[in-house]
């Protein structure tokens, strides 16, 4: 019985630095033509892929974000005209099926939601151990959302492609939302809307 309590402390160490992992996941990758929600205009084509499920949304970011209303969507934009075309993060919003209107929220903002306590992990975790698991856990997640992220803006060159996410907060379920998203040619200043319905 002695050696159990001396062992408990342990265990119990060990039980909090283990809750206090995160894990990178993988995106699967696919061809634009497999995509279902998707739109052409002109020489653009837009790509949106929720991810709105528990299983869909682990899989690619170990946590399931829908737990506090974040959901991800994954956004490909493909240049196949000649000129260099603008993607910007503020021309992208996210319309609910009773028109409510959502602007996105960022990799840090969701990752701020999700960290770890590193000061409770520290005192009920018994120490040190489990305030550097926590911390190094939080660190991971920041750097691998901010990784999957699409930037605040990025030329995109003839002939090539911006694949990453964008995260919206709200209590709605993507299905029957739509996405919208200006794109302008840098050549001609021209701004061209794009209106993806997604989570059908």
């Amino acid at each position: 019985m002695k050696k159990i309590f001396l062992l408990l402390p342990m265990f119990i160490s060990l039980f909090f630095s283990s809750c206090a992992t995160y894990k990178a996941q993988m995106i699967e990758t696919k061809s634009i033509e497999e995509y279902k929600n998707k739109q052409t205009i002109g020489n653009i084509t837009i790509v949106v892929e929720p991810f709105d499920t528990f299983q869909k949304i682990k899989s690619a970011f170990y946590i399931d974000t829908s737990t506090k209303n974040v959901y991800p969507i994954q956004i490909i934009t493909k240049n196949n005209g000649k000129d260099e075309i603008l993607w910007a993060r503020d021309k992208v919003k996210l319309i609910d099926a009773d028109g409510g209107i959502y602007k996105p929220v960022t990799s840090q903002y969701v990752a701020d939601k999700f960290k770890k306590d590193e000061f409770a992990y520290a005192i009920f975790g018994f120490g040190i151990w489990s305030y550097m698991s926590a911390q190094q856990a939080n660190e991971k997640m920041r750097a691998d959302w901010r990784e999957k992220e699409l930037p605040e803006e990025k030329i995109i060159l003839p002939d090539k492609d911006i694949s990453g996410f964008v995260f919206f907060e709200t209590k709605k379920h993507l299905s029957g939302c739509k996405l919208e998203i200006g794109i302008k040619n840098l050549k001609t200043s021209e701004e061209t809307s794009f209106l993806i319905p997604i989570g059908q």
